[in-house]
């Protein structure tokens, strides 16, 4: 890259970011969730399919993978001295689409969530998006019975690119501390790009209003 060029896009990165706004989570999206008790354990389902929407798969189509990330934090009320939290449990998963075969992956570091195999059409990535996220989340028989429990839902799709994601290669023609390479790495953070959050909190509920769910036959 010429000393003019990169000039210029220093430049150009750096009017860009003083005119953008932060972004802020986002709320417009439905949630659909639930929470159940199975093998004595109070477990929690999450839609995700809405949340792979058109920009997610065309992330997907131009090799970028996604990933989702679902955390989910319990918290008890308490009267005078606001929710005392109990426990929280994350979810990720990566999706990444594969252009020779024509199928998706789904990649994760969390025991039993890598599949081996693929998804062979969009349609069945999403049914599983759809049906099948469910996250154990604490022992059934640690929740009293006379308490109140509130549970918190953030669901975060990322689109991993290289400027997201990767640290400076040694082959890079910018150093790791280049102006450059700092620049990009403020605009994905300012702007958002690849990345939207959302989040919703239940009402109340007692642990008896907790239903046994058989596991699917």
């Amino acid at each position: 890259m010429s000393r003019l060029t990169h000039n210029g896009t220093l430049l150009l990165l750096i009017l860009f970011i003083g005119w953008i706004h932060p972004i802020h989570a986002e709320d417009n999206l439905p949630f659909d969730y639930d929470i159940f008790a199975r093998d004595k354990q109070a477990v929690v389902w999450v839609d995700l399919s809405p949340y792979l929407s058109t920009g997610e798969i065309e992330h997907l189509q131009d090799g970028i993978d996604i990933a989702f990330e679902c955390g989910l934090t319990l918290l008890r009320s308490r009267r005078f001295f606001g929710n005392q939290k109990v426990t929280r449990r994350t979810l990720t998963l990566r999706i990444r689409y594969r252009p020779v075969t024509e199928d998706f992956l789904m990649l994760s570091s969390d025991t039993g969530w890598t599949r081996n195999d693929p998804f062979v059409s969009l349609i069945k990535l999403q049914r599983f998006l759809r049906d099948s996220i469910e996250i154990p989340l604490i022992p059934r028989d640690s929740l009293e019975n006379d308490q109140h429990y509130t549970l918190k839902v953030r669901i975060t799709s990322i689109a991993l690119t290289a400027f997201s994601l990767a640290p400076p290669s040694e082959k890079s023609d910018e150093p790791a501390d280049s102006p450059l390479r700092y620049l990009f790495r403020q605009f994905l953070s300012l702007t958002g790009y690849g990345y939207r959050e959302y989040t919703t909190k239940s009402r109340p509920f007692s642990p008896l209003e907790i239903v046994e769910r058989p596991k699917p036959s």
